[in-house]
């Protein structure tokens, strides 16, 4: 879970604002790494963004096709 309001447009933009990829910080503090692969949004190398944009009351869900866990410490 990422803070804030962002559509897969803003994500996108940050990601060719970043020549090729971003970085996000996570509400536990971890980060997540968002590059591009052939237009889709690709989430720490490993998870595809799916359907994207699903506006909710109390933000936005953008699905992945894969689990993201925690960094183990």
């Amino acid at each position: 879970m990422v803070a804030g309001e962002l559509a897969a447009s803003d994500l996108v933009a940050a990601i060719d604002a970043g020549m090729g990829s971003t970085t996000v910080d996570t509400v536990n503090g971890a980060s997540l790494e968002l590059t591009l692969d052939g237009g889709a949004v690709v989430v720490n190398g490993v998870a595809t963004v799916g359907p994207a944009d699903l506006f909710a009351h109390n933000g936005v869900v953008h699905v992945i096709d894969a689990v993201l866990l925690p960094p183990s410490e």
